[in-house]
């Protein structure tokens, strides 16, 4: 079996109200895919994070991630589509995005 690597539409962003990371895929993802958003650190006191994102009925280009619990910093964003992660942006020998800032809830 041949993977395809996600790629996004557009950058993602983090919700109106903070709660969620939304993303929109280049391709339509079917609903029993496993979909899970990948934040990395970025800074000494951070953490990274692996949250599931939320169940689909239908094959759809939005995907959405809860981000209860996360603590509030700027990541590296990435999505894991059926074990196969989106690529980040690489420039002059370090990680520059796409990127997301979670803000104090």
């Amino acid at each position: 079996a041949s993977s395809i690597v996600p790629g996004f539409a557009a950058a993602p962003s983090i919700g109106e109200d903070g709660k969620q990371l939304d993303f929109t895929m280049a391709l339509a993802v079917p609903p029993q895919a496993s979909a899970i958003a990948l934040l990395f650190a970025r800074g000494a006191k951070s953490s990274s994070y692996k949250i599931p994102c939320l169940p689909r009925a239908d094959a759809t280009t939005t995907l959405v991630a809860p981000l209860a619990g996360v603590s509030p910093g700027e990541y590296l964003v990435s999505v894991e589509i059926d074990g196969v992660a989106s690529l980040l942006d690489w420039k002059d020998g370090r990680y520059t995005g796409p990127l997301g800032t979670v803000k104090e809830s």
